[in-house]
């Protein structure tokens, strides 16, 4: 066997290493439909009726209802949260022991990632699927939840999702249609304005062994890290598993939508100043700090700056500048 195809042989070998080892990490989380669920205590949303929580789920369409996610303390009338019952249809679920529905929501599609994002804002409160407005709902009453969160469970343990889980997030502030939108193919990196839990699920051996892998860290600086509970951890259900719904590694901090211009020169001398203008959205907090939509800057050395906005519109929309480089000679 001559040396090029002992290369070659080699080559493959190691390709094919790389596709096993890659396979091998757990990318999302099958839930068997009994019994399975992911609680902590209740992830505390200050907005109350500002908020949104968003799901991407792959629902392997049981003949049974199933809760996606439910935050509060039922007992106490303060919860809230949805599921699907067993034709897809979406449920709004809050403490008062009433469910709601809007039958213009599309139904869930059977064994196909879908990405829901749930923007509460009372009377006017909607559903984006797939980064795509879907309907609306209202959720009059929320109030500031208490006791119980779970992810694919409802508060009282008798409504359990029959699916995987691929991405959960909360935010402190509805988001609008452009931000949804924007993220609807990728995952958070744990920083973006508002956001106080998030979760990749991106734990484990893909359908191995992981019986001591029963905690879903919140990749937030919240730290409202969750517990698994009755999941077997074995076997390609009730598991760590490999189909992702996730299509890139992440989205934008956020959409770009504001422009930084200057007249000045973009190369200047030591001491020299360079003024700056954002434009696109009502405020903005500059990299220096500054929330003026014009700054003037002296930097010693070369420096970038860039811009974050937020429309005055309802919800209100984030959006980041392009990045200025200010060359010092």
């Amino acid at each position: 066997m001559n040396l090029q195809i002992k290369k070659l042989i080699a080559g493959v070998y190691a390709f094919l290493f790389l596709i096993q080892a890659s396979a091998q990490v757990g990318s999302s989380l099958s839930y068997d439909g009994v019994n399975d669920k992911v609680v902590r205590n209740s992830v505390i949303t200050t907005a109350i009726n500002s908020i949104t929580v968003e799901a991407r789920v792959n629902w392997n369409g049981s003949t049974a209802s199933g809760t996606i996610f439910f935050n509060g303390d039922w007992n106490n009338f303060n919860g809230y949260g949805f599921f699907v019952d067993n034709a897809g249809k979406l449920w709004f679920e809050d403490g008062a022991c009433c469910a709601y529905i809007n039958t213009s929501i599309p139904a869930l599609q059977v064994n196909q990632w879908t990405l829901y994002s749930f923007v509460f804002m009372g009377s006017n409160s909607k559903v984006y699927i797939n980064g795509n407005y879907a309907g609306a709902f209202s959720c009059l009453g929320l109030v500031i939840p208490t006791g119980f969160f779970s992810i694919g469970c409802n508060a009282t343990a008798t409504s359990h999702f029959n699916g995987q889980f691929d991405e959960f997030r909360v935010w402190d502030r509805p988001l609008c249609a452009t931000e949804i939108l924007d993220r609807a193919q990728g995952q958070v990196s744990g920083n973006e304005p508002g956001l106080i839990a998030a979760y990749n699920f991106n734990n484990g051996i893909a359908s191995g062994s992981n019986t001591t892998v029963t905690t879903l860290n919140d990749i937030t600086s919240f730290g409202n890290t969750c517990n698994l509970q009755n999941f077997t951890l074995t076997g390609a259900v009730s598991n760590w598993v490999d189909p992702s719904g996730t299509y890139s590694v992440n989205s934008n901090y956020a959409p770009t939508t504001l422009t930084v211009t200057t007249s000045d020169s973009l190369t200047i001398c030591a001491g020299e100043s360079v003024t700056l203008t954002v434009a696109g959205a009502s405020s903005y907090t500059w990299s220096t700090g500054s929330n003026s939509a014009s700054i003037s800057v002296t930097p010693s050395t070369s420096t970038s700056y860039s811009a974050l906005g937020i429309t005055s519109a309802t919800p209100a929309c984030y959006g980041i500048s392009n990045i200025v480089t200010i060359t010092v000679d």
